[in-house]
Protein backbone atom coordinates (compact mmCIF):
# COMPACT_ATOMS: atom_id res chain seq x y z
CA UNK A 1 0.00 0.00 0.00
CA UNK A 2 2.90 2.26 1.28
CA UNK A 3 4.71 1.73 -2.43
CA UNK A 4 0.86 2.71 -4.51
CA UNK A 5 1.01 5.76 -2.42
CA UNK A 6 4.32 6.96 -3.48
CA UNK A 7 4.06 6.44 -6.89
CA UNK A 8 0.82 8.59 -7.13
CA UNK A 9 2.37 10.87 -5.19
CA UNK A 10 5.25 10.88 -7.38
CA UNK A 11 3.20 11.15 -10.62
CA UNK A 12 1.49 13.32 -8.98
CA UNK A 13 4.65 15.76 -8.12
CA UNK A 14 5.48 15.18 -11.98
CA UNK A 15 2.43 16.26 -13.23
CA UNK A 16 2.44 19.63 -11.44
CA UNK A 17 5.87 20.11 -12.41
CA UNK A 18 5.44 19.56 -15.94
CA UNK A 19 1.80 21.93 -15.98
CA UNK A 20 4.47 24.88 -14.37
CA UNK A 21 7.12 24.20 -16.90
CA UNK A 22 4.61 24.43 -19.32
CA UNK A 23 2.87 27.54 -17.50
CA UNK A 24 6.53 29.19 -17.67
CA UNK A 25 7.26 28.42 -21.16
CA UNK A 26 4.42 30.01 -22.60
CA UNK A 27 4.23 33.10 -20.72
CA UNK A 28 3.91 36.36 -22.47
CA UNK A 29 6.25 39.51 -22.17
CA UNK A 30 4.47 42.78 -20.70
CA UNK A 31 3.89 45.16 -23.10
CA UNK A 32 4.34 48.67 -21.89
CA UNK A 33 4.89 51.89 -23.88
CA UNK A 34 5.76 55.22 -21.15
CA UNK A 35 4.60 58.48 -22.97
CA UNK A 36 6.50 61.66 -22.48
CA UNK A 37 5.25 64.70 -23.55
CA UNK A 38 5.79 67.17 -20.55
CA UNK A 39 8.49 69.82 -20.74
CA UNK A 40 8.93 69.38 -17.13
CA UNK A 41 12.11 67.34 -15.98
CA UNK A 42 10.94 66.62 -12.69
CA UNK A 43 8.40 64.30 -15.23
CA UNK A 44 11.32 62.88 -17.23
CA UNK A 45 12.96 61.71 -14.51
CA UNK A 46 9.39 60.13 -13.49
CA UNK A 47 8.68 58.35 -16.49
CA UNK A 48 12.49 57.19 -16.37
CA UNK A 49 12.60 56.28 -12.92
CA UNK A 50 9.45 54.01 -14.40
CA UNK A 51 11.03 52.38 -16.80
CA UNK A 52 13.94 51.21 -14.65
CA UNK A 53 11.31 49.91 -11.75
CA UNK A 54 9.55 48.28 -14.08
CA UNK A 55 12.61 46.46 -15.61
CA UNK A 56 13.67 45.99 -11.98
CA UNK A 57 10.18 44.25 -11.07
CA UNK A 58 9.31 42.31 -13.97
CA UNK A 59 12.73 41.51 -15.35
CA UNK A 60 14.60 42.11 -19.01
CA UNK A 61 13.42 39.04 -20.24
CA UNK A 62 9.87 39.54 -19.74
CA UNK A 63 9.17 43.23 -20.85
CA UNK A 64 8.40 45.13 -24.08
CA UNK A 65 8.81 48.30 -23.21
CA UNK A 66 9.22 51.71 -25.44
CA UNK A 67 9.39 54.92 -24.56
CA UNK A 68 7.67 57.43 -27.13
CA UNK A 69 8.71 61.12 -26.74
CA UNK A 70 6.74 64.19 -28.78
CA UNK A 71 5.76 67.44 -28.32
CA UNK A 72 7.87 69.91 -25.15
CA UNK A 73 8.84 65.82 -23.94
CA UNK A 74 11.02 65.54 -26.96
CA UNK A 75 13.57 67.91 -24.83
CA UNK A 76 14.08 64.62 -22.86
CA UNK A 77 16.24 63.49 -25.88
CA UNK A 78 18.40 66.58 -26.00
CA UNK A 79 21.84 65.86 -26.25
CA UNK A 80 21.75 69.23 -23.68
CA UNK A 81 18.81 67.85 -21.74
CA UNK A 82 18.73 67.35 -17.74
CA UNK A 83 18.78 63.52 -18.09
CA UNK A 84 20.46 62.88 -21.06
CA UNK A 85 23.68 60.77 -19.38
CA UNK A 86 20.96 58.48 -18.52
CA UNK A 87 20.41 57.03 -21.41
CA UNK A 88 23.50 55.37 -22.25
CA UNK A 89 23.68 53.63 -18.69
CA UNK A 90 19.81 52.69 -19.39
CA UNK A 91 20.78 51.12 -23.29
CA UNK A 92 23.74 49.21 -21.99
CA UNK A 93 22.01 48.02 -18.99
CA UNK A 94 19.03 46.70 -21.03
CA UNK A 95 19.38 47.22 -25.16
CA UNK A 96 15.96 45.96 -25.90
CA UNK A 97 14.57 49.21 -24.69
CA UNK A 98 13.42 51.44 -27.21
CA UNK A 99 13.94 55.33 -26.88
CA UNK A 100 11.32 56.60 -29.76
CA UNK A 101 11.32 60.02 -30.62
CA UNK A 102 8.62 61.88 -32.63
CA UNK A 103 9.79 63.07 -36.37
CA UNK A 104 7.11 65.00 -36.80
CA UNK A 105 8.07 67.44 -33.14
CA UNK A 106 12.05 67.16 -34.53
CA UNK A 107 10.30 68.93 -37.45
CA UNK A 108 8.76 71.39 -36.04
CA UNK A 109 11.47 72.72 -33.12
CA UNK A 110 13.96 72.18 -36.61
CA UNK A 111 15.69 69.33 -34.77
CA UNK A 112 17.86 66.52 -36.52
CA UNK A 113 19.28 63.02 -35.36
CA UNK A 114 22.46 64.92 -34.20
CA UNK A 115 20.61 67.10 -31.61
CA UNK A 116 19.25 64.25 -29.56
CA UNK A 117 21.23 61.52 -27.53
CA UNK A 118 22.44 58.44 -29.44
CA UNK A 119 20.37 55.82 -28.14
CA UNK A 120 17.07 57.07 -29.44
CA UNK A 121 15.37 56.41 -32.77
CA UNK A 122 13.37 58.52 -35.33
CA UNK A 123 9.46 57.52 -35.92
CA UNK A 124 7.14 59.39 -38.16
CA UNK A 125 4.99 60.50 -35.39
CA UNK A 126 5.33 59.94 -31.62
CA UNK A 127 1.06 59.65 -30.69
CA UNK A 128 0.74 57.48 -34.19
CA UNK A 129 2.97 55.09 -32.51
CA UNK A 130 1.66 54.86 -29.41
CA UNK A 131 -2.03 53.92 -30.93
CA UNK A 132 -0.32 51.81 -32.97
CA UNK A 133 0.98 49.92 -29.96
CA UNK A 134 -1.97 50.12 -27.73
CA UNK A 135 -3.95 47.85 -30.90
CA UNK A 136 -1.04 45.17 -30.51
CA UNK A 137 -1.87 45.37 -26.92
CA UNK A 138 0.37 47.27 -24.88
CA UNK A 139 -0.13 49.03 -22.04
CA UNK A 140 0.01 52.84 -21.74
CA UNK A 141 1.95 54.67 -19.04
CA UNK A 142 1.64 58.57 -19.10
CA UNK A 143 3.30 59.84 -15.58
Amino acid sequence: MKGRIRIWALAALAVCGAAAAKAEGTAQKHKLVVQISSADPKTWDVALNNVDNLVAALGRDNIDLKVVAYGPGLGVYKKTGATAARFAKMKQEDPTLDFLACGVTMKKMKLTEKDLVPEITKIPSGIVRIVELEEQGYSYVRP
